[in-house]
């Protein structure tokens, strides 16, 4: 591993072993969400206007972080109950081979989309400094809030859920 890539995963890996839940400042006005085209687990293109019309929250997670492992189980069970009203979770997972995220996704049993940023190009354009960071993006493609740490808790997310006009 080049000295870069080490000095990455040290610095990510410690601010996933914080676990901390920090909550940023929402974004001064809604802005847009940045399109990007990333890789899915199935090897098919898939970009942010693939999913402009439906409430989105957009996770960027590894598999080596214990907030993102805790969590996902809390994502799927809120995927399975709500998706079928038009939300839906993508799952950007930084830096890792699509090995490991395969094998991941299916021992966790994993539906929502999971999408993979090899070199981290996507997390740098929306300005992620730790795992996991998680966007609440609106119907029309604006951010309406993000959420730094983690593991969320079902009534946080939900919380942030009826933000982007998603009601259980």
């Amino acid at each position: 591993m080049s000295r870069a890539k080490t000095a990455i995963f040290v610095f990510l890996a410690t601010l996933a072993l914080l676990g901390c839940k920090a909550k940023s400042p929402s974004p001064e006005g809604p802005s847009l969400a940045p399109d990007f085209v990333l890789p899915s687990i199935e090897g098919q293109e898939k970009s942010l206007a693939d999913f402009r019309g439906k409430p989105l929250m957009l996770h960027f997670w590894a598999t080596w972080c214990p907030p993102c492992q805790e969590e996902m189980p809390t994502f799927q069970k809120l995927y399975e109950e709500l998706g079928p009203s038009g939300f839906t979770i993508v799952a950007i997972n930084v830096g890792e081979s699509p090995e490991e995220v395969k094998k991941f996704v299916k021992e966790k049993g994993l539906t929502f989309p999971v999408l993979l940023d090899s070199k981290g190009e996507v997390a740098n354009r929306y300005r992620v400094r730790g795992l996991p960071t998680t966007y609440w993006i609106d119907p029309s493609g604006k951010i309406v809030d993000l959420t730094i740490g983690g593991p969320l808790p079902e009534d946080f997310i939900l919380e942030n859920l009826s933000k982007i006009g998603v009601k259980r």
